[in-house]
């Protein structure tokens, strides 16, 4: 095992489409994901089920880009983007970035287990979870793969995890919907989480499984350019979205799933967590106020079973940082989110020391790396806080000072986070 001082809770494979082409069946081949150009000469896909094809979206592989370079529209997979190769890529980009490890998730493993048929949605999902393991087989210390699972009902869905359990590189299933590819927490799903727990693996959610946030609001923009209706949603700054995994918590242990599974864990991505000091402060406050007259009575407080049961993650959240004691260490999870917008690769150890400047080192360690790493079972609980006491080489002056030295200075202000 490699040192762990920086490990990324969520980071995105951008996935060809022909992998599908040369992974499936013969007879799931004419139907399943297919590359296509598009007319503007990038590269697009296309499946069976799908009204129109799609992109590979230029907006969400932008690693390294000026702000000013970011552009709507798709690219071409052919050009090397950051973030688009394969896993002797991906580790170089990672060491580019000072970074020991990354849980990759699939972007758009929703639209490849969402199909009329059941046989073939399950024949994609199992195809790209075996290419996974090989690709995450490369470098397993490194490379985290996240297998998804199918929306096939609860009997597919179990028998993937326990399928996909123990291949190598697989470090935890990811959920689009509850297992039994509802959006309820029925105890139909008790199969799953009791699979889960036997196996030893982490249940995770992109910013939930339940509910995906609203459209953008379409604004007419005077004096601006074509996309510009868009720009209103991108102001919300996603504040519906760190918020989604409430309802979703809050099902979970009101229906008494950790009750019954104390083993079970689960981890949401991309949340940030500048929200969750006042959330865990008003729900005990609520339950206490309440739960008496309704007749309600828990095991624990809920704000005990958030912080026991779940793992959330962040970017860039000053309020997150100074706030961790009201959180809880160990919930806090960092993330780099690459080669996504909101990103800062190459420069991740940048925004990192803004943030953690005056982090003791123990808890800087644990945010950085080590509660992502026993969260995903690759060190136990107590190996977490025996590496959390050792000394602690910051990145700072092996990995960004060198940099800013080759560069003459300190990185542009409009690159991606940089600010």
């Amino acid at each position: 095992m490699i040192d762990l001082q920086a490990v990324s809770a969520d980071a995105h494979l951008e996935v060809p489409p022909w992998v599908w082409a040369e992974r499936l069946p013969k007879e799931f081949r004419d139907r399943g994901p297919r590359h296509l150009m598009l007319p503007d000469g990038n590269d697009g896909w296309i499946m069976e089920g799908m009204t129109q094809p799609q992109p590979l979206s230029g907006v969400t592989v932008t690693g390294g880009k000026l702000y000013s370079e970011i552009k709507h529209g798709a690219y071409k997979h052919s050009d090397g983007l950051p973030g688009t190769g394969g896993p002797d890529q991906r580790v170089q980009e990672q060491q580019q970035d000072g970074i020991d490890a990354e849980l990759l998730f699939y972007s758009a493993g929703a639209q490849i287990a969402r199909n009329a048929s059941r046989e073939l949605a399950l024949a994609c999902v199992q195809t790209y979870n075996d290419y996974l393991s090989d690709y995450c087989s490369y470098d397993i210390d490194r490379l985290w793969g996240l297998a998804i699972i199918p929306l096939s009902g609860i009997d597919d869905a179990v028998a993937e995890l326990r399928r996909v359990a123990h291949k190598p590189g697989i470090r935890g299933v990811q959920l689009l919907a509850y297992p039994d590819g509802g959006l309820q927490c029925s105890r139909t799903n008790d199969a799953f989480w009791e699979a889960a727990a036997d196996e030893g693996v982490t249940v995770v959610g992109h910013h939930n499984w339940t509910r995906m946030r609203p459209p953008d609001i379409p604004v007419e923009i005077p004096n601006s350019g074509p996309h510009s209706e868009r720009f209103a949603g991108l102001l919300t700054c996603d504040l519906d979205t760190p918020t989604m995994p409430i309802d979703t918590t809050m099902q979970m242990f009101l229906s008494g799933v950790f009750d019954r599974y104390p083993e079970l864990r689960v981890l949401f991505a991309e949340t940030h967590l500048g929200w969750l000091p006042f959330w865990l402060e008003q729900i005990d406050d609520r339950y206490e106020r309440h739960h008496y007259w309704l007749d309600v009575n828990l095991p624990m407080l809920p704000s005990e079973y958030i912080r026991r049961f779940f793992r959330f993650t962040f970017l860039e959240d000053h309020v997150a940082v100074k706030l961790r004691h009201e959180i809880g260490i160990d919930v806090l999870c960092w993330s780099s989110d690459f080669p996504h917008s909101v990103g800062d690769w190459p420069y991740s150890w940048e925004v990192i020391e803004r943030q953690f400047a005056d982090v003791p080192d123990d808890e800087r360690k644990k945010i950085l790396a080590l509660n992502t790493a026993e969260w995903m079972h690759v060190i136990t609980p107590a190996e977490k806080e025996r590496l959390a006491q050792e000394p602690a080489a910051r990145r700072w002056n092996d990995v960004v000072l060198p940099r800013l030295a080759r560069r003459g200075g300190s990185a542009p202000r409009e690159l991606a986070g940089v600010r």
